[in-house]
């Protein structure tokens, strides 16, 4: 006879069993559901790429050498260019790419690898390298690290633009180029951040990305779960000259509008409203009697700018642009960056405690082009390594390509490296040095003299005119002077 306590027992041990049952299968339901999620994964991942990276293209250039390599050629009686380059991708099939505007920076040749032919089933894993194609330079941008170029042909595959202004931290993004020579490479990352800048003063903002990005991917796409171009690699930050998980994208709505104009103009026209804007500290609320308010003050308005034209006024607030709201100067110069002269703007503007909407049109900025003077350059007599620069006296011929000299002569930077430290201000292609301290320069044998004369350790303050302005660039000397 079975007592109550084994019957209950019994029942005690067959719920937990059941349990224990139901628990095992659960467990091989939901690995067996992960892993189907994950080869789903697998397999859309895998036909981006396919679709993508025929768009994709190696970047091969020939350039001049920086200055240092130069005075190393005049020592070895070597060749003057140098190899280098990127990545690519087409965006047009008549043979429109985008890529790095410093991929090509001084290119006297380019030229582009097309991606590898098709596989065939069986074949070998190591593919045919595709054509290569002589490419012309259309247009440079260098605020935005783009260029475009063109090959003859048609019927190339293209690479279709995503909207980056629905990107949002966490979407995942794919990575494609050549890091380091190494074509049709891929990495996987998400977007680890929107809205970056450079500096807090540049308009310009990037994706952030932690998918892995190395030399060579400059100009590279970075494609969205859809296979649409999102950004165009553009830098890394870096201690180890390799990628740290900190990749930076120009965002494709900016690149679209690049292309586009480069393609309509020749160059990129960028807006302005013609405003001194400030954003409004509780300080400045104070002193001007604006209460808690906060936005942007209108600090000044350009005589006979758009700003001017639509009923601005200096002590203005700007509320409001297009209907975002606007919270300090900064982001209206974000939000104004990409607007092409010629558009207009709708502004709801605070002024004596009452809203009113002001529309604006945008103007052209003046942005003076960068002669293209490579065609003066002997790079063993035009280096100067102190500076780290590629520089030509001028001359009537030179003259000619340049705005106004505000002094008797000067010498023209060509190409020079980036500043090393945040105590430096970049030298620019086009700025023609005036002058080293407060001593004036007019030919190469003064820059020479002046630069020896400096002090060993102290930072060079070159008087530099760029434009039509004349300004201080503060420069770490590249190398000590002799004794």
């Amino acid at each position: 006879m079975v007592t109550p306590a084994i019957t209950s027992r019994r029942r005690g041990l067959c719920r937990v069993a059941i349990a224990v049952a139901t628990a095992l299968s659960q467990a091989a339901w939901i690995e067996a559901e992960a892993a189907v999620v994950l080869d789903d994964l697998s397999r859309s991942v895998a036909e981006i790429v396919e679709r993508v990276q025929p768009t994709v293209v190696e970047v091969r250039v020939r350039s001049l050498g920086t200055a240092a390599e130069a005075t190393n050629d005049a020592a070895t009686g070597g060749p003057n260019l140098k190899q280098g380059g990127g990545s690519g991708v087409i965006v047009d099939p008549a043979g429109w790419i985008v890529t790095g505007a410093h991929v090509v920076e001084g290119a006297t040749g380019v030229e582009v690898i097309l991606a590898s032919p098709p596989r065939h089933a069986g074949g070998s894993i190591v593919g045919r390298r595709g054509r290569r194609l002589p490419a012309r330079v259309v247009g440079v941008d260098p605020e935005t690290d783009l260029a475009i170029l063109h090959v003859d042909g048609g019927g190339l595959p293209a690479l279709a633009f995503a909207d980056s202004d629905r990107v949002r931290p966490g979407h995942l993004v794919i990575a494609l180029g050549s890091p380091h020579g190494l074509h049709e490479s891929v990495t996987m990352g998400i977007v680890s951040a929107i809205g970056r800048q450079r500096t807090p003063e540049d308009p310009l903002v990037f994706l952030q990305t932690d998918a892995t990005i190395n030399p060579g991917n400059s100009g590279g796409p970075l494609v969205d779960s859809s296979g649409g171009l999102v950004g165009i690699s553009s830098f890394i930050l870096t201690q180890s000259g390799g990628s740290q998980g900190l990749g930076f994208a120009v965002p494709s709505n900016i690149v679209r509008a690049v292309v586009r104009q480069i393609r309509e103009h020749g160059r990129v026209r960028r807006g302005t409203i013609g405003v001194v804007a400030q954003t409004l500290t509780p300080e400045l609320a104070a002193g001007l009697d604006l209460g808690d308010l906060t936005g942007v003050l209108v600090a000044d308005v350009v005589p006979g700018s758009p700003a001017a034209d639509a009923g601005l006024l200096a002590g203005d607030m700007i509320v409001s642009l297009d209907g975002r709201r606007m919270e300090n100067a900064r982001q209206l110069e974000v939000n104004l960056y990409p607007r092409e002269a010629g558009e207009q703007v709708e502004l709801d503007v605070l002024r004596a405690g009452r809203h009113t909407k002001k529309v604006v049109a945008i103007g052209e900025r003046d942005d003076p082009e960068a002669p293209n003077l490579v065609r003066f350059v002997r790079p063993r007599r035009d280096a100067l390594p102190a500076l780290g620069a590629l520089v030509v006296e001028t001359n009537p011929e030179i003259e000619a390509l340049l705005p106004p000299l505000r002094t008797g002569g000067g010498l023209v930077v060509v190409s020079a490296e980036a500043p090393r430290s945040p105590d430096e201000t970049a030298l620019l292609a086009g700025d023609i040095i005036v002058g080293v301290g407060r001593t004036a320069v007019t030919s190469r044998a003064q820059l020479e003299q002046a630069l020896a004369l400096a002090p060993r350790e102290a930072i060079l303050v070159l008087q530099v005119q760029r434009g039509t302005g004349l300004l201080y660039v503060p420069r770490e000397r590249r190398t000590a002077p002799l004794p």
